[in-house]
């Protein structure tokens, strides 16, 4: 019995980290272009656009220049409103439907961003809890209006 136990795979480790304002922003950017091949953005509603613009532009160079393409499902009423890159595609959804904070599924990463002040990154580090995001994210994609 010590044996077969002792072979049975043990749950993945999960790691979660907070991030604070502008900074973490910044660090969580360069682990998503060090570790991403592609951005799933669900509940975009033009936050960082707003309060940081500069960060913003910054994301958008870097996601043209790194060819990582983002998938990003945004609020109806903010339709023509959020900046994109050539690598964005946008779909639309109902206002009602979308949470307050914003959802960005990339690699093995979930992160979720609380944009109240302060504004938190809660970023979770788990294959399973991000391909269970993933597929929350595709059925929401395949629902929401190009």
């Amino acid at each position: 019995l010590l044996q077969q136990i002792k072979k049975q795979a043990y749950e993945e480790d999960v790691k979660v980290d907070i991030y604070k304002e502008i900074a973490g922003l910044k660090a969580i950017m360069n682990d998503m272009f060090k570790h991403g091949k592609e951005f799933l953005v669900l509940g975009e509603q033009g936050q960082i656009q707003k309060h940081y613009p500069i960060l913003y532009h910054q994301y958008l160079k870097r996601l043209n220049k790194s060819g990582i393409k983002e998938k990003v499902i945004v609020r109806e009423d903010l339709r023509g409103k959020i900046w994109k890159s050539r690598n964005s595609e946008f779909r639309y959804i109902s206002r009602d439907l979308i949470s307050p904070t914003t959802t960005l599924i990339y690699a093995d990463r979930v992160l979720i961003t609380i944009w109240e002040k302060p504004m938190f990154n809660i970023l979770i580090k788990s294959k399973k809890v991000a391909d269970s995001f993933r597929a929350y994210f595709n059925h929401f994609w395949k629902i929401a209006r190009e």
